[in-house]
């Protein structure tokens, strides 16, 4: 995550050259520490890799479609992704829990042994 931020904005803003690294930095680090934070805490410990991937890959997306289509500046778009991402993932995290509650209660209920 910290080398996608990294990266999207030495591209993002050739005109600032090694400035931009120091621009976007901090926002890198913050990111990548709340991904990391999220990705171990939230997910069931089975599904940890499989959400930090769906995780990253709605963060990538959605940072490439904010800049590229609806070309916001590359700040915005970073931060408007993370969000969308973060919030994304965490919705279908829940969703899951949710169903996976709700399975295992109509199985006991279905089986009253």
């Amino acid at each position: 995550m910290l080398l996608t931020f990294l990266s999207f904005s030495d591209i993002s803003l050739p005109e600032l050259k090694t400035q931009a690294i120091i621009i976007a930095s901090p926002f890198a680090f913050t990111l990548g520490l709340l991904a990391s934070i999220f990705a171990v805490i939230l997910p069931i410990k089975e599904y940890i890799w499989t959400y930090a991937a769906l995780e990253f890959a709605l963060v990538a997306l959605t940072v490439h479609l904010f800049y590229t289509m609806l070309h916001l500046t590359a700040i915005y778009a970073i931060l408007l992704s993370s969000v969308l991402g973060f919030g994304v993932a965490m919705g279908i995290n829940y969703a899951y829990i949710q169903f996976v509650t709700w399975r295992l209660q109509v199985s006991h209920v279905d089986n009253p042994v």
